[in-house]
């Protein structure tokens, strides 16, 4: 994002977490109780504005989220992490082609919940700003470190040449996904749940793996299959 970029995040976690956050600028805090100025920092609280719920909802276009009372406009600087970085990790999550918003955030929270610190996104793709992204991130965008990239194949390439071992999730792949196959340094494609990863990310993954669910069950939304294969891997 632009630094001179400034934006909305609801919500209590995803509040509070960007302003524990010593990077971001804060412009304005707006609350719909004065109870939870004690979640305040009081060298912030004059930066705070109580609010109806009417008022909250018009600042950020009468979006559906639910804010919990909780907004903050704020700029963020320390998000992305250098190229140089990503060849450091041992597990990274790639996105490709998903475009749905809360499911990238749902997949932010699931992903360092298990203990997976970066995530490799198409910059057109992943819409830093979005208030449902954070809202469904939960703060945790605060800390996770994400590599944007416009061309997701050649850093594919890169990682291989890095010794990782890639492995794309495909419900058509013949394989189930099994944590003995790991390698020391892993990555983890996921795709959009119409089309999957693309047919050039597949060709080059070591691995095409899906999840075993019940047959009767087509698929499962990406970020729940996400959240089943962190579980199968259980990287805590």
């Amino acid at each position: 994002m632009s630094k001179n970029s400034k934006f909305w995040v609801a919500g209590r976690h995803s509040v509070l977490e960007a302003l524990k956050n010593t990077n971001n600028k804060i412009f304005k805090i707006i609350l719909q109780n004065k109870d939870n100025l004690k979640f305040i920092d009081k060298s912030l609280q004059k930066q705070v504005r109580i609010a109806s719920n009417k008022d909250i909802l018009s600042l950020i276009n009468n979006a559906d989220i639910s804010h919990q009372g909780f907004l903050a406009e704020i700029q963020r600087t320390n998000l992305e992490i250098p190229k140089s970085e990503i060849f450091k990790q041992k597990n990274i999550i790639i996105l490709d082609g998903i475009n749905d918003q809360r499911n990238i955030g749902s997949i932010i929270r699931t992903a360092y919940a298990f203990n997976i610190k970066t995530l490799i996104v198409n910059k057109d793709e992943f819409k830093e700003k979005s208030i449902l992204l954070n809202k469904t991130a939960s703060g945790i965008l605060e800390k996770i470190k994400i590599f944007k990239t416009s061309n997701v194949v050649n850093i594919i390439k890169e990682l291989k040449k890095n010794n990782f071992w890639i492995f794309c999730f495909d419900s058509n792949s013949n394989t189930f996904f099994d944590k003995k196959i790991l390698s020391d340094k892993n990555i983890f494609i996921f795709g959009s749940e119409n089309k999957g990863a693309r047919s050039i990310v597949k060709k080059l993954s070591d691995y095409r793996v899906k999840i075993k669910i019940n047959p009767e069950v087509d698929s499962l939304n990406v970020s729940t299959s996400v959240a089943s294969a962190l579980t199968i891997l259980n990287l805590n």
